[in-house]
């Protein structure tokens, strides 16, 4: 199968996340730019929540979130493929 998915061309990544800084009491909205067939996405962070089939973070940071957030976001696809990606979210007052 693996064999056959490469005769595709078929591509499954993750892009490069940049490092944020944002402000609490503000909208935060950022999509993961990924590729693969059937995508599943987790997040490793109480900060937010990202829609797993999407990759969308849509989240308002609290005054208790103010600090710095080294983040993790894990991907998968239909064929067992995985991947991460790691970045940095200041949360200023």
């Amino acid at each position: 199968m693996n064999e056959n998915i490469q005769n595709l061309n078929y591509s499954f990544y993750v892009e490069d996340i940049p490092d944020f800084e944002i402000q609490n009491n503000e909208n935060f909205y950022y999509k993961i730019n990924a590729s693969g067939y059937n995508l599943s996405f987790n997040d490793y962070t109480s900060l937010f929540d990202i829609n797993n089939k999407t990759g969308v973070i849509n989240f308002t940071p609290t005054e208790e979130e103010i600090g710095n957030h080294s983040v993790w976001i894990s991907l998968k696809d239909k064929f067992g493929n995985e991947d991460y990606a790691e970045f940095e979210m200041q949360v200023k007052e």
